[in-house]
């Protein structure tokens, strides 16, 4: 590109606030040869204080052209990821932006995200990549079909669909079109009136207004109809520590108490490298329900929570009448895992051996005790992931004030000055 005769004031690193947050420059979507879409990405926002309140601008210039898009705001349950879009250019134009952090109200920023150069006749529009990730199953009758867009082919949205058959070498069913959007690609599709027992085939496909796509065919098995027929319907992520699953029950004329089984686990994994919880339901029949799974119990237990290995199956006893469902978990708690820093980190991180902490009372009211071997440091969690208390300790007995905190379930995480790693609930009614 040539060197361009204007420029912003432009810093070769972010800077940091206060507050740890930080921002950074991305590189822009091509709309046309006269707009782009510029992005920004704000790191940590979640360590600003609630009721604390930044402004992201972007600050952009060109040949005869200097001007900024603001009233971006930016607090603790901001997403991280932002973008503006930027019209009224020429083709072949010059452009250089830049996303900085401001105090709502003032001039001077706080933060500069680094200068980005480009120009308009950058434009190669190319046909989409699209990438068949997985299934889960629904119930007999149906499925979830999950994909991931790679490639956009410089377009900033694809139309993202599902084709599938009982023969791998044909189209029977064509999905509705998902708008998928950068930089987000990952999507799901559901499918309905299946066969049950039967091996279907299915691809992913993507088309932008150049050409379409499809990637690997895969292949899965709808399940058996039973006297206790199990649909799941959806599932919803809370927070970044647990996921409801919302699913329906028909247990036609079967008696209305019935117990459930929820597994989780990595096939092909030692012996023991499956979590399983058990719960009950009164119900109506044909009754919708949900499930909570928290991720952290399971995390404890051993299990690395991958949403390309990890299967659950969901089981629901009616008096030893049974129905049951499985598939791959659509796990989206990655920031759950680098929060808890359990997967990957060996048996220290999984509770494993003898604790290096004993904690009592527990259940408590007012304070816990800690008496511990080693100096080290202790974060008290909530069972979403968000750390409530830090607390420095010397080797011994230590006393911990906890009756400000609310009634309810609590993860406590000892890290010893060697590095060891010990976890534990804890409850305070």
């Amino acid at each position: 590109m040539k060197k361009m005769i204007f420029a912003l004031l432009a810093f070769a690193m972010p800077f940091i606030v206060s507050a740890q947050v930080t921002v950074t420059t991305l590189g822009p979507q091509f709309e046309s040869e006269s707009s782009l879409v510029l992005h920004a990405h704000v790191y940590d926002a979640g360590l600003l204080e609630d009721g604390d309140t930044l402004e992201l601008r972007f600050i952009y210039a060109g040949p005869g052209m200097f001007g900024e898009i603001g009233e971006i705001y930016i607090t603790n349950e901001s997403n991280t990821h932002f973008e503006a879009p930027l019209t009224g250019l020429l083709p072949g134009m010059e452009v250089s932006y830049e996303g900085r952090l401001y105090n709502p109200g003032e001039d001077i920023p706080i933060a500069f995200g680094g200068e980005y150069f480009t120009e308009t006749n950058d434009l190669d529009f190319q046909e989409p990549e699209v990438e068949t990730e997985y299934a889960t199953s629904m119930s007999s009758k149906g499925v979830s079909l999950f994909g991931e867009v790679e490639e956009y082919g410089g377009y900033s949205t694809v139309n993202a669909f599902s084709q599938i058959s009982e023969d791998p070498y044909t189209v029977e069913l064509t999905s509705s079109p998902v708008v998928v959007t950068q930089p987000y690609g990952d999507f799901g599709i559901d499918f309905w009136g299946l066969k049950p027992e039967k091996l279907y085939h299915y691809w992913q496909c993507a088309s932008n207004p150049t050409a379409m796509s499809c990637g690997d065919r895969e292949f899965f098995n709808t399940t058996s109809p039973g006297p206790v027929d199990i649909s799941i319907y959806e599932y919803e992520q809370i927070g970044t520590c647990s996921m409801e699953i919302f699913f329906s029950v028909n247990a036609g004329n079967r008696p209305d108490q019935l117990k459930g089984e929820f597994r989780v686990g990595n096939p092909g994994a030692p012996e023991g490298a499956f979590y399983t919880a058990y719960f009950n339901y009164d119900m109506d029949l044909d009754n919708d329900m949900s499930l909570v799974i928290d991720y952290a119990p399971i995390v404890m237990a051993g299990i690395d929570l991958n949403p390309t290995t990890t299967v659950f199956s969901l089981r629901m006893d009616s008096y030893g009448i049974l129905g049951k469902v499985s598939g791959k978990l659509p796990f989206e708690g990655e920031a759950c895992n680098e929060e808890f820093e359990f997967v990957g980190e060996g048996d220290d991180a999984r509770m494993a051996g003898q604790p290096i902490i004993k904690m009592y009372p527990n259940p408590t009211t007012e304070k816990i005790f800690i008496q511990n071997e080693i100096g080290g440091s202790v974060r008290v969690y909530t069972l979403l992931g968000k750390v409530v208390e830090t607390y420095t300790l010397e080797p011994g007995i230590n006393e911990i004030y906890v009756k400000h905190l609310s009634e309810g379930t609590y993860l406590v995480s000892f890290t010893g000055e060697d590095g060891t790693r010990t976890n534990e609930k804890i409850v305070i009614n």
